[in-house]
């Protein structure tokens, strides 16, 4: 990733079990650490949420989008 720059024009993240940013593994926030040193500002997507079939998307989808609005703003 830091090797590649400027030329990231979009980047996915998914924790490894599909949890919010801010209850997976906790390596979001280094990884959102090393894309700022790149001046990576681009696309993000996340995949959340759907590690069983039962999930309503809304539940993840707003506390996600918090936590990523406040990991990007720091």
């Amino acid at each position: 990733m830091q090797r590649s720059g400027k030329n990231l024009a979009h980047f996915h993240l998914a924790d490894s079990i599909r949890l919010p940013t801010d209850e997976g593994t906790g390596l979001i926030p280094t990884v959102m650490e090393t894309l700022k040193k790149t001046d990576f500002d681009c696309y993000l997507t996340m995949e959340i949420g759907f590690n069983r079939r039962d999930v309503d998307p809304e539940v993840f989808a707003k506390p996600a989008y918090d936590h990523m609005r406040w990991l990007t703003a720091t």
